[in-house]
């Protein structure tokens, strides 16, 4: 089985200075897992996080804070508002846990996995058309190879770490990106934790008891 535990972590302009970089640094960067269900091979967990100041709150608790003000400007009514919310949450803790047949199944922004045998290679390709900035640009591994989405382009494309069965990998990427609707700018910080599971079912704490056995960064500076 493998587990991809996808954490997204969203702050603005207010929480650039000192106090919100020191309370991003104490940001957890794994949490329990949902319980898997077995007749699928692949576990995506995502997780969504929002700064506020120095607190994190998760997408439900931004739902249930800015919807109902949002839908009381727009001259719904409190019943409305309500079924509204309902139907916000449920969608958003459906979106929080997915299961896939196989790892060629998972859309995730600049992360291909590529079996090897019972070997797990993970692959780090900065998409531009689906990242912000800094765009990262470097080593291509497949420059030359005709069959490749990443053939003749100028970016960043190689192997993150290979995992075993058992073994459990980090990649941490950041990204500035602008508001299409406003233009301003905000910050993201990306986590994947990657599980190569070998049978039956993990524990929840799997990815809180035990250190990565391998971790890939692309941290930029976000001026």
């Amino acid at each position: 089985m493998l587990l991809v535990q996808n954490i997204t972590l969203v702050w603005h302009k207010t929480e650039r200075g000192a106090a919100g970089a020191q309370a991003r640094a104490r940001f957890p960067l794994a949490y329990p897992l949902p319980e898997p269900e077995l007749r699928h091979n692949v576990l995506l967990h995502n997780l969504r996080f929002i700064q506020c100041e120095e607190k994190f709150i998760d997408s439900l608790e931004e739902t249930r804070r800015t919807l109902p003000v949002v839908l009381r400007k727009l001259g719904l009514t409190e019943a409305e508002i309500e079924q509204r919310v309902a139907q916000r949450l449920w969608q958003a803790r459906k979106y929080e846990k997915q299961t896939y047949r196989n790892a060629d199944e998972l859309n995730l922004a600049n992360l291909a996995f590529e079996y090897c045998g019972e070997n797990l290679a993970v692959n780090f390709a900065y998409d531009e058309r689906r990242s912000g900035s800094p765009r990262r640009r470097g080593r291509n591994r497949d420059y030359h190879n005709q069959q490749s989405l990443w053939h003749g382009r100028d970016c960043l494309n190689e192997e993150a770490f290979l995992l075993e069965p058992g073994q459990y990998g980090r990649i941490i990427w950041n990204e500035r990106c602008a508001d299409c609707d406003t233009g301003h700018w905000y910050y993201q910080l990306h986590i994947y934790n990657i599980l190569l599971f070998k049978r039956g079912v993990p524990p929840a704490d799997i990815l809180l008891t035990r250190q990565p056995d391998y971790e890939y960064s692309q941290l930029a500076d976000l001026y």
